[in-house]
């Protein structure tokens, strides 16, 4: 392989990831905007309060993948699981 096909692959993957990172933070964002928005309006503090405590978890995977990418993936599936916790009608 020639060095120019290293070096682009190289680029390639680097833009990959920088695409894959903005990607996550634009979920996570909007996950944690709809979280808020579908524990106001639920009526449990039971529920409310479980599905904080998740978000709690996915806070953690959250800060992790500023150095671990891949702990993004599991924000993103633990926030999932809080809001349809609360609304299993909500799209997330």
């Amino acid at each position: 392989m020639t060095s120019d096909a290293m070096d682009t692959r190289v680029a390639a993957r680097a833009s990959k990831k920088q695409a894959d990172a903005e990607f996550y933070d634009c979920e996570l964002n909007r996950l944690y905007e709809l979280f808020s928005e579908v524990c106001d309006r639920t009526s449990s503090e039971y529920r409310c309060e479980a599905a904080r405590m998740i978000v709690v978890a996915a806070a953690v995977f959250d800060r992790d993948s500023k150095t671990i990418p891949s702990r993004a993936k599991h924000a993103i599936r633990l926030l999932k699981e809080a809001i349809f916790m609360l609304d299993p009608k909500v799209s997330a």
